[in-house]
């Protein structure tokens, strides 16, 4: 059984689900060569940061070109060479932009196993 809600944790439940859906219902995904971004780190480094898509024949005038890296796939191959097939969503879907980058939180994990602590 679910437990007793108040205001304040229904409209919590409320915006999770709707990140959710943001985060399944604009999906898209961009291959590019090589496994570096412009600033010359991986493109896994970016994951749920926000990026500009500019394309005229996939988005319509007016609509919004900004979008949440959701995942990242690095391949390598010899028909395709280096590639990165960068998945996309919505800009607000699961909290963009809202949680440390992957490299910091492999840090801080990586901090707490020298220093034996237990878990993040």
């Amino acid at each position: 059984a679910e437990d007793p809600h108040n205001a304040q944790t229904l409209q919590h439940r409320v915006n999770r689900e709707v990140a959710y859906v943001l985060y399944k219902n604009t999906d898209g995904e961009v291959t590019v060569q090589g496994w570096l971004c412009p600033d010359n780190s991986l493109w896994m480094a970016h994951v749920r940061e926000l990026v500009t898509l500019n394309s005229p024949m996939l988005i319509p005038p007016g609509s919004s070109n900004q979008f949440m890296i959701k995942g990242v796939t690095h391949r390598q191959s010899n028909e395709e060479g280096t590639t990165s097939t960068i998945y996309l969503c919505d800009k607000n879907g699961m909290g963009a932009g809202k949680s440390a980058p992957l490299q910091e939180l492999n840090q801080q994990a990586q901090s707490n196993i020298d220093s034996g602590a237990a878990g993040l």
